[in-house]
């Protein structure tokens, strides 16, 4: 397996996107794992220095996993596509947006005052039947 960067400059949007995901992921596995082995605080300079490095030989594991994974050319090439794809997109203007989620709002607002006027009457009527 090859270390070069393969297609270089070919799908950065996605494959920057896709490694900021995958470090957040790895950073909580990592934080994970440290909190199930050592589940106590560190009681001397020595714990903690051993707990960090440990902490950190992981993540630099994971990410040498990571690199190697999605600079894969099956992987790199399935990233480049979904570049290439996202580009075609025709998004919605900043309007489009603020005006779908005006009624998103309003429909929210609505469902919840029916249904919480609902469950008043019918708690009400409940009571009046069985006291």
């Amino acid at each position: 397996m090859s270390l070069a960067y393969y297609k270089r400059g070919q799908g950065n949007r996605v494959r920057y996107s896709v490694i900021a995901l995958f470090q957040l992921v790895l950073l909580i596995a990592v934080y994970q794992f440290h909190q199930a082995v050592f589940f106590r605080l560190p009681t001397s300079w020595r714990e903690l220095r051993l707990n960090i490095v440990l902490a950190a030989v992981l993540w630099a594991l994971g990410t040498i996993v990571g690199y190697l994974f999605l600079n894969r050319p099956r992987t790199a090439d399935f990233l480049v596509e979904v570049d290439l794809e996202l580009n075609k997109v025709t998004w919605a203007s900043r309007r489009e947006v603020l005006d779908a989620s005006g009624v998103v709002l309003v429909t929210l607002i609505s469902l919840t005052v029916v249904i919480s006027i609902a469950d008043f009457l019918l708690g009400y009527a409940a009571d009046a039947i069985a006291p």
